[in-house]
Parts: C-alpha cells; sequence; structure tokens
C-alpha cells in the first residue's frame, strides 16, 4: 500500500476482490478524542471510540472520572490509549472491552515522595489482542505511581508483557492473564524492574495460564507468569494460581 498525504488518497495492491474486504478505513487523527485537564465529576460511558492515532481519553489533574461500559478498537498510539497522569486522583476505567488495540490503559498519578495514594483503577475490562503495532513493552495495563489498582480485568492475545508496574501501594488482584509471551523470551506475563525505590505493592489472587513457549519449553530464559527483575527489591506476590507456564510461576531476577 501507498498514502499519498498530500491528497489523503490509498492505494492498494489487494489479494482478494473489493467487495470480499469491506471497509477500509484510513484515519488522521491524532488529538485526543477525550482530552481533559482540571476536569472533575464525569463519566464517558456507552460509546464506541475507534480508529484514532492518537489517545482516546487523555487525564491530567483531573478528579472522579470514570470511563465505563465503552468499546475501543483499532488505535495506533503505543502504552496509552487511556492515560491517567499528572495529578489525577479516582478517576479510571471499568466495564470496558479494548481489542485490536495498540496501548492499554496507562496510570501513572499519586505522589511517590509523600506516599499520597491517587485510588486510579482499572477494574472489569477485557484486553484482547493488544500491542498490535508495537510488540514489546507494550502492555494493556501499566501501574506507576502510587496507591492505584487493577483488578477484575481479563488480558489476553499478545506477543509480550501483559501487564507493568512500579511506583508504591500499587495493587493488581483477581485478573486473569492467559496466552501471552507467545513470540517472546526473557518475558513475564505481568513485569517490574530495573529500580530500588518500589515498595509495599501487592500481586494476588491472579490466574495466569497459557504463557509463553510452554508447548515445548525450548526457549533459553523463558516467559514467566510474574517476574521481579533487575534490583526489584519489594512486592507481596501471594495467592496466584499458575498453569501451562513456560517456566516459573514467580521469577526473582535481580
Amino acid at each position: 500500500y501507498y498514502i499519498d498525504y498530500d491528497t489523503n488518497t490509498l492505494y492498494m495492491c489487494l489479494d482478494k476482490k473489493p467487495e470480499a474486504i469491506g471497509n477500509i478505513t484510513m484515519t488522521t487523527l491524532e488529538n485526543p478524542m477525550f482530552n481533559l485537564d482540571g476536569t472533575s465529576n464525569m463519566q464517558i460511558s456507552n460509546l464506541h471510540m475507534a480508529m484514532t492515532r492518537g489517545e482516546v481519553v487523555k487525564m491530567k489533574n483531573c478528579k472522579n472520572i470514570t470511563v465505563d461500559n465503552c468499546e475501543i478498537s483499532y488505535t495506533s498510539i503505543a502504552g496509552k490509549t487511556i492515560s491517567i497522569t499528572d495529578g489525577c486522583s479516582d478517576c479510571g476505567v471499568k466495564n470496558s472491552n479494548f481489542h485490536n488495540v495498540n496501548g492499554g490503559v496507562y496510570i501513572w498519578t499519586g505522589d511517590k515522595e509523600t506516599l499520597t495514594k491517587a485510588n486510579c483503577y482499572v477494574v472489569n475490562c477485557e484486553f484482547a489482542d493488544f500491542a498490535r503495532l508495537k510488540k514489546t513493552y507494550n502492555t494493556a495495563i501499566q501501574l506507576e505511581g502510587c496507591g492505584n489498582r487493577a483488578a477484575y480485568n481479563k488480558v489476553h492475545g499478545a506477543e509480550h508483557m501483559a501487564a507493568g508496574w512500579g511506583g508504591n501501594y500499587n495493587v493488581i488482584e483477581f485478573n486473569e492473564f492467559y496466552d501471552v509471551c507467545t513470540d517472546t523470551d526473557d518475558a513475564a506475563a505481568i513485569y517490574a524492574g530495573r529500580s530500588l525505590l518500589p515498595r509495599g505493592n501487592v500481586i494476588r489472587y491472579n490466574y495466569f495460564h497459557e504463557v509463553g513457549h510452554y508447548k515445548n519449553k525450548t526457549s533459553n530464559y523463558g516467559s514467566h507468569a510474574i517476574y521481579l527483575d533487575d534490583g526489584y527489591s519489594s512486592a507481596d506476590v501471594v495467592g496466584n494460581v499458575c498453569e501451562n507456564i513456560a517456566n516459573y510461576g514467580v521469577f526473582v531476577g535481580g
């Protein structure tokens, strides 16, 4: 294919008749669909948001903003389909379905110096076939900052990791992770590392299955369910169930 950006024209060589392919969409949208800064007490609900090169929802300095019961699909930006950062509190995403996205939900808020919790969240969402363009280190869920939570989510369908975390007093609990790390090595369904600073993080009561090359176990370093890597020094890992993992349920690599 070739895109003529001067005329916004897409040229394609097709291996099927056009009527067999259906609709083809070329998006040029790069600005966030919702760009919220200093906003409070708002709900974004019951929408299908799709076909964008930018963020779907971007939150900064917000309080009590909820994305609820939405479908998000066919995004191109890595890591931050929905971002909750820079002074946000009591904001989150729930009951929503992400599929064929490049990035997921990125939460980096709360004060790590004063240990002030932000209480932001991603709860009861499904992420399927994510990291479709940027294949590595492009998570469905990323928790940073202080006092944030990911719970009751279902995450599956990626060649590399599913979730990552850092910061302090973040909780990942009651989630299901499967069919991830399918074409990678030295990785895990959920991963953190390369810092001595994180404290108080809890990974509990999650179900991990079909992670990595579990059928033949031929990789050099392997894929694990939970990976505490390169100097990561403190986490409570409690009550998780690991089934059909290529290598270890919990791997402490530093």
